[in-house]
């Protein structure tokens, strides 16, 4: 249907009138100008879900903005979190996937089966859900990207780690201590003596001597506090780690680690 034609939208609001969901994703005010915004067609169908998915959101001084996958990446976190102190990249990086769409269309569906659910079971009637993709995707980074800027307020503060695993704490007014570990601190990406990849915990530094030859892990007071509390150490730690793999093939670091029921994974293409 051409959406731009009298008929088009007038078959729109046939369709609307026996429809349960509505999905919607044009730039704000586009499809009101159309005639046909939640406003028109719950107007022939009161109890129609109607879902309008945005960039930014239908208000806002970004509301208008042009908006694909990366640029939500990067404003909402996630190009930022990859070039932190402890990360692989040391860099700003996007993600080589369409992560924010698919948050984002995860987000929608999960939210339409509750307005359903409102809608059947509770008698709530129609509604409009207004999602962003910003939005859904800040709600997704929360809890492991942004845990250091909402613990730290009012007094709370971050601290040296004594954890050899992690390169900080949380510590708020009251003295307790939230642990903060961040992916890249504890796994490791390391390249096997014939150039292939493998993903390995690097935070067992006992386990990690014993089952590929780094006697001299154990001995080495660089692996202990307090050089392994600060960002430095955990870095260069890391980096020592990898070192290991060179000096096996990417078979034996799988069968290393299966049969030794040790954290790591190879990276498939």
């Amino acid at each position: 249907m051409d959406s731009k034609t009298a008929e088009g939208i007038e078959l729109i609001k046939r369709l609307a009138k026996d429809a349960d969901v509505f999905v919607q994703n044009m730039r704000p005010g586009v499809i009101d100008k159309l005639g046909v915004g939640p406003d028109d067609l719950m107007a022939v169908n009161p109890e129609l879900i109607y879902c309008s998915i945005s960039g930014f959101g239908q208000t806002g001084p970004w509301m208008k903005k042009m908006t694909y996958d990366p640029l939500v990446q990067s404003s909402a976190g996630t190009v930022a979190a990859m070039a932190r102190p402890e990360s692989q990249s040391a860099k700003p990086t996007l993600v080589n996937a369409l992560i924010v769409d698919k948050t984002t269309a995860m987000t929608a569906s999960q939210a339409l089966l509750a307005a359903l659910y409102a809608r059947d079971v509770q008698g709530a009637g129609g509604q409009h859900i207004d999602l962003s993709m910003y939005d859904a995707h800040f709600a997704f980074n929360w809890v492991d990207l942004y845990n250091d800027h909402y613990f730290a307020n009012d007094g709370v503060t971050l601290e040296p780690s004594e954890d050899p695993g992690l390169s900080h704490t949380i510590v708020d007014p009251s003295g307790r201590v939230v642990q903060k570990p961040l992916i890249p601190e504890l796994f490791g990406i390391a390249e096997t003596k014939d150039g292939k990849h493998v993903t390995v915990m690097m935070s067992f530094f006992k386990e990690h001597a014993e089952l590929f030859n780094r006697p001299d892990i154990v001995t080495d007071t660089r692996f202990r506090p307090p050089h392994i509390q600060t960002r430095e150490g955990q870095v260069w730690a890391r980096e020592e780690l990898c070192k290991t793999f060179k000096e096996f093939t990417f078979d034996e670091v799988n069968r290393i680690t299966e049969e030794n029921n040790f954290f790591g994974a190879p990276v498939m293409e």
